[in-house]
């Protein structure tokens, strides 16, 4: 699992992208309850998100105004998510994610068809 979860952060950070729904199921199966593995994805997203924005900073590309209207709206997503999936029971946490993650794949998939990528 951390090998495949290096090579996924490793490729996905050469290319800018994150690929956490590619490492998202991996870490459903491995933790113990969805909540640990949306946590541990997360983290190594955010990490390499960081890592990325600070050479944005130095560059003076982030407009601070829009970082801090995003950040602000993602951090109530998460943490009403987080609230939400601590208090669902096991086989529907699991179940809801992923659902979600085979939608997205499919919508991901159905764009690349029609060359929106």
């Amino acid at each position: 699992l951390a090998v495949v979860s290096f090579a996924l952060a490793f490729h996905g950070a050469a290319a800018g992208l994150q690929l956490g729904q590619l490492r998202q199921p991996l870490l459903l199966y491995a933790m113990p309850t969805p909540a640990s593995a949306a946590a541990v994805n997360l983290a190594v997203s955010g990490m390499g998100a960081l890592a990325a924005a600070v050479g944005h900073a130095r560059g003076g590309r982030i407009v601070w105004r829009v970082f801090g209207l995003l950040g602000a709206f993602s951090l109530a997503g998460g943490l009403l998510g987080a609230w939400l999936l601590l208090r669902t029971d096991l086989f529907w946490a699991r179940l809801l994610i992923g659902g979600f993650l085979t939608y997205t794949a499919w919508a991901m998939l159905r764009s690349a068809r029609q060359g929106l990528t």
